[in-house]
């Protein structure tokens, strides 16, 4: 993920989203600064919630329980596959945020990238290159039917086993289903009774 692919996705924020991503950076530095958690992850989680605790509380619930769910199937499967389970886990956290905090769905992944290259950048939690694997994860984290690199798959697959097992008795997307069963049969358990 480039810097002019970046800005330019910033640029096309809407003008109340753009607004709501610099007051969340602004309190996540704040949030940084005192972590409860150590380490960058606890870092990020703290920033994570100082800026949902402001949403309404269904948006506050479901989004903390995604994001975290999200996270730790990216950990678990960064750490079967060989990838860096920390900043999978970072990737999870961070992959729908924008959204959350701006209310605005709409092609998510890309405004997604950049929210979370300006977070990551301004909390000073990540290298530029690992910043650049988070963004691009989180870019392409909505295309579940696309093939894209190891580290890429794993914020898919963790994106996809979420949704599956979050409330198992749900039915997933007809675009999830194939994935979702390629990654229980991957970890071994049951793929029956989620769609």
């Amino acid at each position: 993920m480039n810097e002019a692919l970046l800005q330019d996705s910033c640029s096309r924020w809407p003008k109340v989203a753009a607004a709501r991503v610099r007051a969340a950076v602004s309190l996540m530095r704040t949030a940084a600064e005192n972590p409860i958690e150590k380490g960058r992850l606890g870092k990020l989680r703290g920033a994570i919630y100082a800026v949902m605790a402001g949403l309404p509380i269904s948006d506050f619930q479901e989004g903390l329980a995604h994001l975290n769910g999200v996270a730790f199937a990216a950990a678990l499967l960064a750490k079967r596959r060989g990838e860096a389970p920390e900043l999978a886990a970072m990737a999870g956290l961070l992959h729908d945020f924008y959204g959350y905090i701006a209310s605005d769905t709409e092609d998510h992944g890309r405004k997604g990238a950049a929210c979370a290259a300006k977070v990551l950048e301004a909390l000073g939690l990540a290298s530029d290159d690992e910043i650049d694997a988070i963004a691009s994860a989180i870019y392409v984290h909505s295309d579940k039917g696309g093939r894209h690199t190891p580290f890429e798959e794993i914020l898919v697959d963790a994106d996809v086993l979420q949704h599956g097992l979050y409330d198992p008795a749900a039915p997933l997307k007809p675009s999830e289903r194939q994935r979702f069963e390629s990654v229980c049969r991957e970890l071994g358990i049951q793929a029956d009774g989620a769609f």
